[in-house]
């Protein structure tokens, strides 16, 4: 494996985590239009925490992300450190 692997790989999970990002944003937007048509209820109180919850988890992709890259460019680094002992 080489460097341009390491990109790759990189370059993949941010699609990945844009894809996702994407998908969780349109459910999220789906459930919230939903709500909107329901004036009230325990349904409806259960579908608000329900979305809210799931909103959450926005955040938390990318920083998983983020942690998978850099994960990523510090095995690039040390097998370089490594290469020129």
């Amino acid at each position: 494996m080489d460097d341009s692997d390491f990109e790759a790989y990189k370059a993949r999970v941010d699609k990945i985590n844009s894809a996702i990002e994407a998908r969780l944003l349109k459910i999220i937007e789906q459930l919230n239009n939903a709500c909107d048509g329901i004036e009230a209820g325990a349904f409806h109180d259960n579908l608000v925490t329900y979305t809210y919850k799931l909103s959450l988890f926005t955040n938390q992709l990318e920083c998983m992300t983020k942690l998978m890259t850099d994960d990523a460019t510090n095995f690039c680094k040390e097998i370089e450190d490594l290469d020129t002992m």
